[in-house]
């Protein structure tokens, strides 16, 4: 069973990997840098329309298995999936059958597999005293492809998740993980014909919620808060305590000041 459907790369790259070329070693590392790829992909499609937002408009893997660890911290661990074998809904079971097993590579692993094989897929740079650059490191590519390996084993792909949630006025579902909530930050509709902020807020009984955003609040370097209309977001506004002038990154999370 492949569910990820890596075995043909991984086939490749073992086949690539025993033959006593530096080249072909390189080609043995692209494929496993797919099969990373693939992994990532194919995780991410378990949770079908609930993802979280800041996973919307990601493309690379490394940073997908970081933000599905913050959404789902099940996503990086293994586990096995079984069912009770009693009927009555008020008895604990005493007797379980195996549904299936899960498998993951745990994000900091997953992301030194990613970044190590990008960097053996770029020309070495020379070195200023004209002693040869560092070969490929054969005994990583072992750990890798036996990383992956234990992956293909898995019967199951499991996808566990708690979510604050909302609908856009465009009709568009927001999903934020719980774990990447953070009161008084900014989530984005991921409809590109919308684009509507929304507030992350904590109530009095405390309950967490997504809330339409009107006028975003940002704090300025002398503390003073500055309220900006969500329509004037992306133009320059002032403090008008200590006239310092700021505007919005790309990333919607900090200002960056100006003047």
């Amino acid at each position: 069973m492949d569910l990820y459907g890596v075995k043909p790369l991984v086939d490749r790259a073992k086949e690539l990997f025993q033959k006593d070329d530096e080249c072909q070693l390189r080609y043995a590392c692209l494929e496993l840098r797919f099969c990373f790829e693939l992994i990532a992909y194919r995780q991410l499609q378990q949770y079908g329309e609930k993802i979280p937002g800041s996973v919307v408009g990601q493309w690379k893997p490394d940073q997908i298995i970081r933000l599905l660890a913050s959404f789902d911290p099940a996503s990086e661990q293994g586990g096995i999936l079984s069912v009770g074998l009693q009927n009555s809904p008020d008895e604990i079971p005493t007797a379980w059958a195996t549904v299936g097993e899960s498998k993951a590579i745990p994000w900091r692993t997953f992301r030194r597999h990613y970044q190590t094989l990008g960097s053996y897929l770029h020309a070495p740079m020379p070195k200023a005293d004209g002693s040869a650059p560092k070969p490929i490191n054969r005994e990583k590519l072992r750990v890798m492809i036996a990383d992956i390996e234990d992956v293909m084993s898995a019967t199951i792909i499991l996808a566990m998740h708690k979510t604050i949630n909302a609908t856009c006025d465009c009709g568009q579902e927001i999903f934020i993980g719980e774990n990447e909530y953070e009161d008084g930050e900014l989530a984005r509709c991921s409809n590109k014909n919308c684009g509507r902020y929304w507030h992350k807020a904590t109530l009095a009984d405390g309950d967490k919620v997504l809330q339409a955003a009107k006028t975003i609040f940002f704090k300025c370097q002398c503390d003073a808060l500055m309220p900006v209309p969500v329509e004037d977001v992306w133009k320059r506004f002032s403090c008008r305590n200590c006239m310092s002038t700021y505007r919005v990154n790309l990333g919607y999370s900090e200002v960056k000041k100006l003047i």
